[in-house]
């Protein structure tokens, strides 16, 4: 069973946009949120630039809510507006055929692949891209591809 197609020009539509979008810039405004943060977390751990990139690398591609201080409670206002206007405004799209299981294989698999793929690009310009612990974690990375 298919489900009719969603139009910029319809209601639904345009909820699922504004939706998409809002819920998108709260990773954006965290990223900014993060980067105006980093002299200060570099000054508590007493850190360079190298490992402060692994912050707002870790961060980035996790979307992660792990906050420094408080400066993530702004979140929480666009968090609630995202999550009360999907309930109210976007139509469901779950598939008939669908499972209820969730792919914690696929999702530790996908942590491994981004985990090594994002040490060797980062720590290779240091290391050289023959160091051993450059070469293990991108193999591990791309062990992970294939099960993500």
């Amino acid at each position: 069973m298919e489900s009719p197609g969603l139009s910029y020009s319809s209601a639904a539509g345009r909820w699922v946009l504004a939706v998409s979008v809002l819920g998108s810039g709260i990773a954006a405004l965290d990223a900014t949120v993060v980067n105006i943060a980093l002299p200060v977390i570099g000054r508590d751990f007493g850190t360079g630039v190298a490992a402060l990139q692994w912050v707002m690398n870790g961060y980035t591609l996790t979307l992660a809510a792990a906050s420094w201080r408080w400066i993530f409670f702004i979140d929480i206002p666009v968090a609630v507006t995202v999550i009360v206007l999907s309930v109210r405004h976007l139509p469901e799209s779950r598939s008939p055929d669908a499972g209820g299981t969730t792919d914690y294989l696929g999702a530790a698999a996908m942590v491994v692949f981004l985990t090594g793929i994002t040490f060797a690009f980062i720590e290779a310009p240091a290391l050289g891209w023959s160091s051993p612990v450059v070469l293990i974690m991108a193999s591990l990375g791309l062990i992970g591809l294939p099960s993500s």
